[in-house]
């Protein structure tokens, strides 16, 4: 019979990786359909140099960021988690204190393990609690 660890990355982390690096692709890509549809059919762009301040800007803070967030949360939301929160957003406030609390379940010590209640229904509570409000 095969080791545990090696059925768990065959049967969870292969495709977590490969789910995960499709959706961030697509997300990333559709970041730029709102600028083109712009550009494209009402013949809006900003100045070059506007676009070049606010580009070095936003690079320069998330050139560290995205460094350092992913060392830093890894730990706590698992490989799974990891590319759920950045594709949904606010780690910091939801998605950490969610898996730190899931791991405090008995039996569920492994980040690996954790996320995969607590993160999971914690972004589709954030998605359909704010729409049932009046």
């Amino acid at each position: 019979m095969a080791d545990k660890k090696q059925i768990f990355q065959a049967r969870f982390l292969g495709p977590v990786k490969n789910i995960g690096m499709i959706t961030l692709i697509v997300a990333i890509i559709c970041l730029f359909i709102p600028g083109l549809y712009l550009y494209f059919f009402h013949g809006l762009i900003p100045p070059f140099w506007s676009m070049v301040s606010a580009i070095v800007a936003v690079w320069s803070f998330m050139a560290i960021m995205g460094v350092v967030e992913p060392i830093v949360y890894y730990p706590i939301l698992g490989f799974g988690g990891t590319y759920m929160s950045f594709l949904v957003g606010n780690v910091l406030n939801l998605r950490v204190p969610v898996s730190a609390a899931a791991q405090q379940v008995p039996r569920r010590q492994d980040a690996e393990q954790a996320w995969e209640p607590g993160v999971p229904q914690e972004v589709v509570q954030g998605w359909v609690a704010p729409a049932q409000q009046p």
